[in-house]
């Protein structure tokens, strides 16, 4: 009976480890690069309403549809993240590997914030992230403590989990500040795809072989495909990308403000590569209602759309350098 409950105990702590990690990665990800007040304020938030939503249901979350919690969030983590993955590709391309952080994502910062000064984008990254992983924590522990009758013991394995998870994410990440910003936001981007990626097509019933190993395999396909992309995009000159630095002068409402900024998360600047995804996203879905083996389709198309992206970037720069000034107009004197 002891070796059943340290088996059970094991069992639990892995499995709640696993989410715990994929959690503070993105916490981590987010807090470094928009900052830490934002993102504290969406894990906070994230904490009280999971809080809310285990007292009013309770063992009931088993019988919520996690499916369709993964796929939701899936999609709205890889439209997003597939941006900052670009973005991330053409600063490495315009900086480097070892150039400190420009002022231009600083300029960025300003103008994803909102009219309080609050960065939305970390605060709803931070809060999806947390929420999503802390209620498959949930589920884990009252799956098992419900099915052993060991609810206390469940409960108790998975908060050992994330006490270690979270103690070695403080322990290095004052370390992580000495990486270039551009490069953390890179590795970001690569983590929100990947996770992305699993979820949204985990959340339409595809059946990814090998289950959550499969995150490893799709965050070294990503980074093989961004290294091909910047290999590409060494032929190509470097200028610096183009900010409206007038764009945060004037400020919208509040009503206005809210539709741009889901706008900003989910399309960003380039409606193509989202509609792309999303297309991507329907096919995985049709697929697999029609029994067939569809978890390859969705990786596929976000390498498809961020190729896309990126061929846009690139005749867009080439055409602004070979356009001649235009002659001096001839007015009546």
């Amino acid at each position: 009976m002891n070796m059943n409950i340290l088996f059970l105990s094991l069992t639990i702590f892995l499995a709640s480890a696993v989410e715990v990690v994929e959690m503070v990665a993105i916490i981590l990800g987010v807090g470094l690069t928009r900052g830490w007040r934002a993102t504290i304020a969406g894990v906070v938030v994230a904490l009280l309403v999971l809080s809310g939503v285990v007292a009013l249901l309770g063992p009931a979350l088993t019988l919520l549809p996690i499916s369709v919690l993964r796929a939701s969030v899936g999609i709205l983590l890889l439209l997003f993240g597939s941006q900052w993955l670009r973005k991330g590709i053409l600063r490495i391309n315009l900086y480097g590997f070892t150039s400190p952080m420009s002022s231009e994502d600083d300029d960025e910062a300003v103008l994803q914030n909102g009219p309080d000064g609050m960065d939305w984008t970390a605060f709803v990254l931070s809060f999806k992230g947390v929420f999503l992983e802390g209620l498959e924590v949930v589920f884990i522990v009252v799956t098992f403590g419900t099915a052993t009758h060991l609810i206390g013991l469940a409960a108790l394995s998975a908060a050992a989990a994330c006490v270690v998870i979270v103690a070695l994410a403080f322990l290095i990440h004052s370390k992580l500040r000495d990486i270039p910003r551009h490069i953390v936001k890179y590795s970001v981007g690569l983590l929100l795809v990947t996770f992305g990626t699993f979820w949204a097509a985990e959340g339409l019933g595809a059946v990814w072989p090998g289950g959550d190993l499969w995150v490893l395999v799709l965050l070294g396909l990503y980074f093989l495909f961004s290294v091909a992309c910047l290999y590409l995009l060494r032929c190509t000159a470097r200028q610096p990308m183009q900010i409206n630095g007038n764009a945060a002068a004037s400020r919208p409402g509040y009503v206005k403000q809210f539709g741009l900024f889901w706008y900003q998360f989910l399309i960003g600047d380039d409606w193509i590569g989202a509609v792309v995804i999303v297309l991507g996203f329907t096919g995985t879905y049709l697929l697999v209602n029609a029994g067939v083996t569809a978890f390859w389709l969705l990786p596929v198309v976000v390498m498809v759309s961020l190729s896309l992206s990126l061929i846009r970037h690139t005749i867009s720069r080439a055409e602004a350098r070979t356009v001649p000034s235009s002659p001096p107009k001839r007015g009546i004197s």
